[in-house]
């Protein structure tokens, strides 16, 4: 397995007489690339999980500087249990000239106690607060590109936030003391706001473009881009099933690989249409005979040591899926961790799972539409900052639930 050394930050938040600490570590050699490929769904499914794996070997060295110091739950102030590791991974870098920076994951270390409330919480002011860092520096950085000595013809932007401006090299490594705290925070939440706009954006087109495909179409010349996604054909209400892509992403080195399958029609819908209460359990009973049909391949197909314990060969790949099948192009992606078949790595195994669904459940709650599920345009709670609405209409129509909770998430977020 060809590996790759990167750095690790490890970043307190509200953690009381911890400083940042840094140490290298080792991640699967394939992980790393342009922003292009890091911002896709598929290596999402890889990268989170080996992320999430790798930071159990420091979750107990993180739970002891937690404990040992006086620090207090970021949400209700008892007295923390326990560390909250949320990372941002920056794999996309490359080293500079200087031989400094490269490719790193960052990780914020919250003090939390061990209550579920708590940590969804914790979740929400974490993003809060990368929020707020990336807004003070825009409003620090003036108008016109200027740099800190107040020339502002001629300025270039730094190249990895692209919000800070210099006139030169001597002036950009004056300031790259106070600016690399937060310019790591302003890439972040520029690449995630604008990949995932870009993201998208092709999606909702690419819908529309098939809702459309009734009238009868304009002639044009443009041809059509080599990376963009065909709108998927509207299925026959006639026909029970549709093949649809599987994507097989074994975590670690192992190459992915793709295959077909048929799933009913009923799983399959519109890019911005939200999902029924009953379609996660609809899914996971489709994908159950599909998995185990496909269970020789997870076998052999995956890295040959076991993953969780890293030691023994692996016998067994636990596999969780994903629906993709609200996209334009609908697909699935399915997950492979290698195990060695024991009960301990297995259900180390789920439990990376887990984290990784909690991640995306908590990435959708606080970025998608509570009501319909669309990114595109969907904007925060002015006063709580916990959920987002598409418009005015599904605010007001989610208003009589939400607001019981509003105001508490509005007073605990300070």
């Amino acid at each position: 397995m060809a590996m790759r050394r990167l750095n690790l930050e490890f970043c307190p938040m509200s953690a009381k007489g911890i400083e940042e600490w840094r140490t290298t570590t080792e991640l699967p050699e394939d992980l790393f690339g342009p922003l292009s490929l890091q911002e896709t769904p598929a290596h999402r499914a890889r990268l989170i999980p080996a992320v999430s794996s790798m930071l159990l070997a420091y979750q107990n060295e993180c739970n002891t500087k937690i404990t040992a110091s006086s620090s207090t739950c970021v949400s209700c102030d008892v007295k923390a249990a326990t560390a909250f590791l949320r990372p941002l991974s920056f794999l996309h870098l490359t080293t500079t000239e200087d031989g400094e920076d490269g490719p790193l994951v960052r990780i914020y270390v919250i003090p939390l106690c061990k209550k579920p409330d708590c940590l969804r919480m914790a979740t929400f002011i974490n993003e809060d607060i990368m929020d707020r860092t990336l807004e003070e520096q825009k409003a620090q950085v003036a108008p016109g590109k200027q740099c800190p000595c107040g020339i502002s013809v001629g300025t270039m932007a730094c190249a990895k936030c692209r919000v800070a401006s210099y006139c030169g090299r001597e002036h950009q490594k004056r300031d790259y003391k106070d600016h690399k705290k937060i310019c790591y925070v302003l890439q972040s939440m520029r690449e995630m706001s604008e990949g995932q706009r870009m993201w998208f954006r092709e999606g909702e087109e690419a819908a529309s473009s098939s809702l459309s495909s009734t009238t009868k179409p304009k002639s044009s010349t443009t041809k059509s881009s080599p990376t963009q996604s065909s709108p998927p054909k509207t299925p026959k209400s006639s026909e029970p099933t549709r093949k649809v892509r599987i994507h097989c992403a074994p975590i670690g080195a192992a190459p992915a690989w793709d295959t077909t399958a048929q799933v009913p029609t009923s799983l399959i819908g519109q890019f911005t249409q939200p999902l029924p209460p009953t379609y996660q359990a609809t899914f996971d009973a489709t994908m159950q005979p599909l998995v185990a049909t496909l269970q020789p391949d997870f076998n052999s197909r995956s890295d040959p040591i076991c993953l969780i314990c890293q030691v023994a060969p692996t016998t067994f790949g636990i596999s969780f899926c994903m629906s993709q099948l609200q996209a334009p192009e609908p697909f699935i992606i399915v997950g492979i961790v290698p195990t060695c078949g024991s009960q301990q790595c297995k259900e180390g195994a789920y439990e990376m799972n887990k984290m990784f669904q909690q991640e995306q459940s908590m990435h959708d709650a606080v970025n998608a539409c509570k009501i319909c599920g669309k990114y595109e345009g969907a904007r925060k709670c002015v006063r709580c900052k916990t959920v987002a609405y598409c418009g005015e209409e599904h605010q007001r129509q989610d208003w009589p639930s939400h607001k019981r909770e509003c105001r508490q998430l509005a007073m605990t977020k300070g």
